[in-house]
């Protein structure tokens, strides 16, 4: 079963509590692959040369521009952001995405 099949399952196997949490999950792989797609790596350099890092919100806030309160409040719509726990993160590649296109506020 290839890793899509696997994830498609998932998709439907999961329980509904669970769905947000991979959707999430889907939405920063997502943002990883735009960024990929978007900017080709320099020949002999590869693709991941800027991993991607999961950032808190303090950082995320300062990077976007935008208040703690306002990422909270739009967490669900940012596809970079990403729930671990009680912890809400956001993905450095995916916000640079965001603001290539952009989409930041």
């Amino acid at each position: 079963m290839t890793p899509v099949e696997q994830v498609l399952e998932q998709a439907r196997s999961s329980p509904a509590s669970e769905l947000p949490e991979l959707i999430g999950m889907l939405a920063h792989a997502q943002a990883v692959a735009l960024s990929r797609l978007a900017q080709p790596a320099p020949s002999g350099v590869s693709a991941m040369a800027v991993p991607d890092k999961l950032v808190d919100i303090d950082e995320a806030a300062q990077k976007l521009g935008v208040g703690r309160d306002y990422l909270y409040r739009h967490a669900r719509q940012l596809g970079f952001s990403r729930r671990v726990g009680r912890k809400l993160l956001f993905s450095t590649v995916g916000m640079e995405e965001w603001i290539r296109w952009g989409k930041a506020v």
